[in-house]
């Protein structure tokens, strides 16, 4: 884990980029060795045949980045159920550890923006909460993927460090003191790199407070 760490932020922090898109890319393309193989968008679960009727939903559930220390072609997946929605990948032996990526932009970061959001939404939830909680819920659903280690690398711009940081705040809710920042080396990108070594002891009964 320490070392896919270190890998992330040596990487992330080189790639001078708070895109998403991008941002994949470059990790699978700089951050890979012998021992961790990173791959992006990998595929942890599929449609069930059965259930292809839903056409409104998406048909493959991929998590952003993945670091494995085998490269398995042959991928197997099976539902628990027939009439489950998702097929789920079946042996994970070979997925070191998962990483979901988001990217913030600045103005969501910000006191009155937060402020506005939580008048507006009828739950109450800030945008960057809900995302962070379906990445990891999506993922805790298969007891294999529950199991194993589990990152987040979020990013916004600098700047909005200069205010209340509630993106570490709403990490360390989460993940509590496993949560490291540091800069881009233009200085101009702030990332966030939090970890749990096991996603399935991650809570999430409880929704961060703002107030607090």
């Amino acid at each position: 884990m320490q070392k896919i760490l270190k890998n992330l932020a040596d990487t992330a922090a080189a790639s001078n980029t708070c895109n998403k898109e991008i941002l994949k890319d470059y990790i699978v393309k700089h951050a890979g060795s012998t021992e961790i193989i990173y791959k992006k968008d990998y595929p942890v679960a599929l449609i069930n045949e059965n259930r292809k009727s839903d056409s409104n939903k998406a048909t493959i559930r991929n998590v952003d980045i993945v670091a494995l220390n085998s490269d398995t072609k042959n991928l197997n997946y099976a539902a628990k159920r027939e009439q489950d929605f998702w097929k789920r990948l079946v042996s994970v032996d070979h997925i070191e550890t998962m990483i979901s990526l988001q990217s913030v932009p600045a103005n969501e970061c910000t006191d009155a923006f937060i402020e506005q959001s939580l008048q507006k939404n009828k739950t109450r939830q800030w945008s960057i909460e809900t995302q962070l909680r379906d990445a990891m819920r999506a993922n805790k659903e298969n007891r294999e993927l529950g199991a194993k280690p589990f990152i987040v690398l979020l990013c916004t711009a600098a700047v909005t460090c200069k205010q209340t940081d509630h993106i570490q705040l709403l990490l360390k809710h989460y993940f509590h003191e496993n949560v490291l920042t540091f800069l881009s080396q233009n200085k101009k990108i702030k990332y966030y790199l939090a970890y749990n070594e096991q996603m399935s002891d991650i809570g999430m009964r409880y929704f961060y407070k703002f107030n607090n």
